[in-house]
């Protein structure tokens, strides 16, 4: 039976079928109204800059069945553009799942998780199972002890406190608005722009066509500056090339307020019984976030790959598989060590330790 992992965050969908080394592309949660049509993913991403008052990009973080307002068609939903990202995703597959398991951030209500379901469903997906990401996400650790899990959604991060040993079980999860990767990804933006036009006099957010050509760039440079302390990039916009010069620590310090907001949230569950701190690959994708969680809390800090949600969800796709319409939500697997892998604590390729 040919399963599919899907984990829903407001910044993309991220999808792995059985059998293949790697998830599809990332398809970011952004819908655009154009001429007529809905697009999502990928084709929306790709133009939001030209057409930013024709976006929406929080029908997953606050799916619901309310009209929305202009641009969009009168009677269309949140639940509408869910739908229509979710048929996108699956019409991009080799080939449909038997069956589907989706990973869900754990500060969604069952309201709309339930909703969700039910969208699912309606747009073609077999889903025989639902859990919470950052719950799978920690199976994949063995060892003693309680830890906690950091991720960001597009627009909130989400730290979940959890009990460790034979099994991981959620205890206690607290979101916050307006500290999510949007405001990374602003921020760098803007300083990078800022840059430009200290090093070429050109300013890439003058326009949308050179500020869209700047939000496609950012994932490559911000990869090379995990693994370089200064690198080189090069944006062609208007027919001509501008090179700059970007330091990993000057990102940092322009992040540094974030990162002192991300560490709050951490410590605000923070006890005596946590003895380490898995921040997800959206978090650590941001220069200076490791350092700062690792300095602001005394945590022994694990970074979980970018695939690690899907790839656990398919690992435990037995023990999430449910009969019947009716899903649970699981907030409590067991470890990768209960799970019988030959593997030592920790050494799990998903999670790195740092």
């Amino acid at each position: 039976m040919a399963a599919l992992a899907l984990e829903v965050n407001d910044a993309g969908l991220l999808a792995l079928r059985e059998g293949q080394p790697r998830p599809e592309p990332e398809s970011p949660s952004v819908a655009l109204f154009e001429d007529g049509e809905v697009l999502t993913g990928r084709a929306a991403a790709a133009r939001a800059l030209l057409r930013p008052r024709a976006v929406h990009d929080a029908y997953f973080d606050s799916l619901d069945a309310e009209p929305l307002r202009r641009p969009f068609p009168a009677g269309v939903r949140r639940a509408d553009l869910g739908y229509a990202h979710l048929v996108t995703l699956i019409e991009s597959l080799p080939q449909r799942p038997d069956e589907a398991f989706l990973a869900v951030p754990g500060f969604w209500t069952a309201e709309r998780l339930g909703l969700l379901l039910g969208v699912a469903r309606a747009a073609g997906l077999p889903v025989a199972g639902l859990v919470d990401a950052a719950v799978v996400a920690a199976s994949l650790v063995g060892g003693r002890g309680s830890l906690l899990h950091l991720d960001l959604t597009r627009h909130r991060c989400v730290v979940t406190a959890l009990s460790g040993g034979r099994e991981v079980a959620r205890t206690a999860v607290a979101d916050t608005e307006g500290l999510g990767q949007r405001a990374f990804d602003e921020r760098v933006t803007h300083e990078i722009a800022r840059l430009f036009v200290l090093q070429t006099r050109f300013d890439p957010l003058h326009s949308g066509a050179s500020e869209q050509a700047l939000h496609d760039a950012l994932p490559a440079w911000l990869f090379e500056l995990r693994r370089e302390e200064r690198c080189t990039e090069v944006l062609t916009a208007g027919g001509r090339e501008h090179r700059i010069d970007i330091a990993r620590a000057d990102l940092a310090t322009v992040l540094a307020d974030l990162h002192r907001g991300l560490a709050a949230q951490v410590r605000a569950l923070l006890d005596t019984s946590v003895t380490r701190l898995l921040v997800s690959a959206r978090v650590s994708r941001f220069p200076g976030a490791v350092d700062r969680l690792r300095e602001a809390t005394g945590l022994d800090v694990l970074e979980l790959t970018p695939d690690a949600v899907v790839s656990a969800t398919l690992r435990n796709r037995d023990r999430l598989r449910h009969p019947g319409p009716a899903l649970p939500f699981v907030t409590r697997l067991p470890t990768r060590d209960e799970a019988a892998s030959p593997s030592a604590p920790g050494s799990d390729p998903r999670v790195r330790e740092l």
